[in-house]
């Protein structure tokens, strides 16, 4: 049963934030300036960045109950341990340099790191609960990026025409989201 509830809502689950994040992405220069203003330009890429957070969580939180469910929490509790510490690794380093190669300031590093180790971290509990379960493991990891590729290709492609008629921010955000509702 635990297999059938997997294979049937990690896909929906995974589609609902992949969905929003990806509207967020695609739009995430004007979301930031309509909420924050102008002086937080310099924190679109942190923001942009974490906005991809929210799509491997999903897979996080579905892992974890898995986990618990199937009374495998010492493992959880490992791979969790391990993960743990490689990210104070990698933030200790990003944050002994307040420039990253002079390239990546330290709150654009530390959100790619926190995304990367999340989607490494989500990805090692799903190897495991794949086997636990049965299930495909590279099914799983091929439909993730399918399903990333076509919602980001979908909005970005929606918010280009839109950028063809409308002038207008708002416009585009709007009749943006509603059509990628609709396509979706």
């Amino acid at each position: 049963k635990m297999k059938m509830l997997f294979e049937k809502y990690l896909p929906i689950f995974f589609l609902l934030s992949s969905f929003l994040s990806m509207y967020i992405i695609a739009n995430g220069k004007s979301l930031l300036r309509i909420i924050a203003g102008n002086d937080f330009d310099d924190g679109l890429y942190s923001f942009v960045l974490m906005s991809l957070y929210p799509i491997h969580q999903t897979f996080g939180q579905l892992n974890g109950s898995a986990f618990y469910a199937t009374r495998r929490t010492k493992q959880y509790a490992n791979i969790g341990i391990v993960f743990s510490l490689i990210g104070m690794l990698i933030t200790y380093f990003i944050l002994k340099d307040t420039r990253i190669n002079s390239v990546i300031d330290s709150s654009t590093g530390l959100s790619i790191k926190m995304v990367f180790i999340n989607l490494i971290s989500v990805n090692t509990l799903l190897w495991y609960n794949s086997k636990f379960l049965n299930l495909k493991f590279w099914k799983l990891i091929f439909d993730q990026v399918k399903v990333i590729l076509l919602t980001g290709f979908l909005i970005f492609g929606i918010n280009f025409l839109l950028k063809q008629v409308f002038k207008s921010t708002i416009l585009i955000l709007l009749f943006g989201g509603v059509i990628y509702f609709i396509m979706v």
